[in-house]
């Protein structure tokens, strides 16, 4: 296993430079912590402290709650959970929290009686109910809220920074020539508000007119935005590129496209969102943003590592979990955004008639 020492010889830093990183103590630029962070992955590295600290935890399992198991967003996001996890040899108890599963409480009584050291959830609801937040309150142990931001965040938050996307891909868009645009979102994700505002925001900027007919939800569901993209592209004046919230939606649209007999991207341009495998097998292959679902997975993870390392520290100066008060909990919740960048492929090109 690497060392410390040798992580700063490879980045051609100090120690005090690399410990600064691996603690997540400010004082480090980005550049130099995104490198740090590369070699320490690369060579996985795991401080001795902290497998000592967690090794001596109560369970040495953590629960994951993931309501999208069955999607290959989440099922890559659930890869990188799960190796990280397995570097710090912890257990993973999954529960599949899908869209039918709305039960919150009864899922965090259960893992509160098989006594997990922490929760990863990919919350199914935009907005969580009262009752829902007191009980996660009540948890008493380190949670990370992947992807979806409440109002009012209270817990530690991983995320992608889909505002940047989102305005990478309408800006493409409009300097394609297009005027004709239409979005399919998703209002059921803070990600899809996110990106519809800037959706908005950019087009107020670059002047373009939205069609509010051409704006509509595709429930992040692979019929609903098939039947959607052929009632705009089956009337006499259709968008010219149809912006999507992800790129399943994108493939529906591109199937329907198909269907109608209308190229794209010469007669419809087409983006996604996330980068897919798919996207760069599909042809035309896909114009879309790259999220990295799989790192989105793993800083999840380290940060519900570190969690538990620090709480743990408070535990053992309280002697006892249950004395620790409210205001032991930080103040402020930790929220990590990854870097998001567009991925122009075959899918969209100028506009015929810009």
């Amino acid at each position: 296993m690497i060392s410390m020492k040798k992580i700063a010889e490879i980045c051609q830093v100090s120690p005090g430079t690399v410990s600064k990183t691996l603690s997540n103590s400010a004082g480090v630029s980005s550049k130099t912590r995104s490198r740090i962070l590369e070699v320490a992955r690369q060579f996985n590295y795991v401080p001795n402290a902290l497998v000592r600290s967690i090794q001596s935890g109560q369970s040495k399992t953590v629960a994951v709650a993931c309501n999208s198991i069955d999607d290959p967003w989440g099922s890559i996001v659930m890869h990188g959970i799960l190796e990280t996890l397995e570097r710090y040899n912890l257990e993973a108890l999954v529960f599949n929290w899908d869209s039918n599963v709305r039960d919150g409480r009864h899922i965090l009584r259960s893992m509160g009686e098989r006594r997990v050291d922490g929760l990863i959830m990919f919350p199914p609801e935009l907005i969580p109910p009262l009752d829902y937040l007191e009980e996660l309150r009540n948890f008493k142990r380190p949670v990370i809220v992947v992807d979806q931001r409440w109002p009012n965040m209270e817990f530690d938050f991983v995320g992608t920074d889909d505002s940047i996307g989102a305005r990478a891909l309408t800006e493409h868009i409009i300097e394609l020539g297009h005027r004709k645009i239409a979005n399919l979102h998703f209002s059921s994700a803070s990600s899809g508000h996110i990106r519809l505002e800037e959706f908005y925001r950019v087009m107020g900027e670059k002047d373009v007119q939205i069609n509010p007919q051409w704006v509509a939800d595709s429930h992040a569901n692979f019929e609903a935005s098939y039947r959607q993209a052929v009632r705009w592209l089956s009337e006499s004046s259709r968008p010219s590129a149809i912006i999507c919230f992800n790129d399943l939606v994108a493939m529906a649209v591109l199937a329907a496209a198909n269907d109608l007999k209308l190229h794209v991207p010469h007669e419809l341009s087409i983006t996604g969102f996330c980068d897919l495998p798919i996207a760069s097998q599909v042809r035309p292959s896909l114009t879309t943003v790259k999220q990295n679902p799989v790192e989105l997975g793993k800083e999840a993870a380290e940060l519900l590592v570190r969690e538990i390392l620090e709480r743990q520290e408070e535990v053992n100066e309280a002697k006892e979990l249950d004395s620790l008060s409210d205001a032991k909990r930080k103040p402020h919740p930790r929220s990590v955004l990854l870097p998001t960048s567009i991925i122009v492929r075959q899918s969209t090109a100028r506009a015929s008639d810009g």
